[in-house]
């Protein structure tokens, strides 16, 4: 199981390994998927995942901060379904 954590400004993993902290400025165009990329250990590893990015400045609404923030989601782990995270 791996936690994911999208703020605005910062990114926080935390996986079998401990707490991951990176510097990612949502407002700066930070890149997410690199950031998350190395955290895809296995297709089937469960991921709880968190935000509060979407409301940072570089988008026009929350709305549009929720939907890119799931398309990153899906781009680092494209076997995974991701109805939750757009349910709220």
């Amino acid at each position: 199981m791996i936690g994911i954590d999208v703020g605005g400004a910062n990114l926080k993993v935390v996986d079998g390994d401990g707490v991951h902290i990176h510097s990612c400025p949502l407002f700066s165009g930070a890149p997410l998927v690199p950031l998350l990329s190395p955290y895809r250990t296995s297709p089937d590893t469960p991921a709880a995942v968190v935000m509060s990015g979407e409301l940072a400045d570089c988008f026009y609404n929350k709305k549009r901060g929720s939907g890119s923030s799931c398309v990153w989601y899906k781009r680092c782990f494209p076997a995974r379904s991701s109805t939750a995270l757009m349910q709220s």
